[in-house]
């Protein structure tokens, strides 16, 4: 089970510390692999009462992280909130090397404007870690994304 907990930490003083809120998300069930698993998330308030009690089925458990499988929780839970619109609508920017068929790392997406957690769609072992000459930034469709995310995988056999 995965627990996470939503605390104020309080810089008037400790005594204003609380907990805010809390998540428990648990595994309900694989395929025969063990890779593709099917997940509970229970969120709570600072009372303990129920908000949420949402599944998750289909997730990549040994290719994507925690913190993946904790941001399909939350928008399945709450759906997309504070969001900005994109360049084209629906479109995502990814800062892309099609020399080597690897995106840029969180950190490079977002120093060269890739869109938010654009990185996360793939895995973390196919990123590209360092800036090099055929990084360029690309505007893609959520189809083109789901493309370019079989070819990448495709491409380093997983």
């Amino acid at each position: 089970m995965i627990k996470v907990t939503v605390e104020l930490d309080s810089a008037i003083g400790e005594e204003r510390d609380a907990v805010l809120g809390t998540a428990t998300i648990s595994l309900q069930e694989t395929n025969e692999k063990g890779t593709v698993g099917g997940y509970r998330a229970v969120f709570r308030d600072k009372a303990g009462r129920v908000m949420r009690d949402v599944t998750i089925e289909g997730f990549p458990r040994k290719r994507l992280l925690a913190w993946d499988l904790l941001t399909r929780c939350l928008d399945e839970a709450f759906g997309e909130r504070n969001t900005r619109p994109e360049k084209g609508a629906d479109n995502m920017m990814i800062a892309f090397d099609i020399d080597v068929m690897k995106p840029g790392c969180a950190l490079i997406q977002a120093a060269m404007g890739g869109s938010p957690g654009i990185a996360n769609h793939f895995s973390a072992e196919n990123w590209q870690i360092t800036h090099t000459p055929g990084m360029k930034v690309y505007e893609v469709t959520p189809e083109q994304l789901v493309q370019l995310v079989e070819k990448v995988e495709t491409a380093t056999g997983q």
